[in-house]
């Protein structure tokens, strides 16, 4: 019972020491602004415009956002949800609309390479 203890007790204090080594990681933060897709059917204006800003369709279309600036960039917050922008369906849809977000603002993050310590692109 006594070995138990004391190598538990061994193990804390070396996790201990390798925590208070632990590194601070930078990060590069880029906004971007841009609008999202219209919405795939034609609806009503007040189901299209509560379809657009939903917030799973917002934080959807914002991973989209970051993955464009290229690889390695992640969402770190959503700053503005902008506006919806409503537009009438033409044909068989007359008095449906299709709704989208425009001017959806982004911050997107990467990790500043050579944060970590290690030199990128050496062996």
């Amino acid at each position: 019972m006594a070995v138990r203890k004391l190598k538990w007790l061994g193990l804390i204090s070396l996790l201990g020491l390798y925590a208070n080594t632990a590194q601070a990681v930078a990060y590069l933060y880029q906004d971007v602004t841009t609008d999202t897709l219209p919405t795939r059917y034609c609806y009503p204006v007040k189901k299209a415009t509560a379809l657009t800003a939903d917030r799973y369709n917002l934080d959807r279309f914002s991973k989209l956002f970051c993955n464009t600036l290229g690889e390695g960039w992640h969402v770190d917050k959503r700053k503005e949800d902008g506006s919806a922008v409503c537009t009438p369906c033409t044909g068989d849809d007359q008095g449906l609309h299709q709704c989208f977000m425009q001017n959806v603002v982004v911050t997107c993050k990467q990790i500043k390479p050579d944060s970590l310590g290690k030199v990128t692109g050496k062996k």
